[in-house]
């Protein structure tokens, strides 16, 4: 899934951390205008933005080593977001588990 956004990432037009994350907290402000306004007429699910918060932030990663002058490649930062993601799901299992959810 992240490699199909980064290969996107690679050939976009020049953008700034800043730029991409104004992107990342536009998208949350979607969802929780979802969320904190269930009654109003939405212009897409929230399944959309949150996918679209993804993108972002899977784009933001990517201009920030680009930014940072790290020569990483698209499958190098694949890698390292699939490893983020999996540790972190492991933390939380482990949370979970602890209070004897699972």
């Amino acid at each position: 899934m992240f490699k199909q956004i980064l290969v996107l990432s690679e050939v976009a037009n020049r953008r700034t951390q800043h730029k991409v994350l104004g992107k990342c907290t536009e998208e949350l402000g979607e969802i929780a205008t979802i969320i904190n306004k269930p009654r109003k007429i939405h212009a897409e699910a929230i399944e959309f933005e949150v996918a679209d918060l993804i993108v972002a932030a899977t784009d933001l990663v990517y201009v920030h080593y680009k930014k940072k002058g790290v020569d990483l490649t698209i499958d190098q930062i694949n890698t390292m977001l699939t490893d983020a993601v999996a540790k972190k799901n492991g933390k939380w299992a482990g949370q979970l588990q602890q209070k004897g959810l699972i």
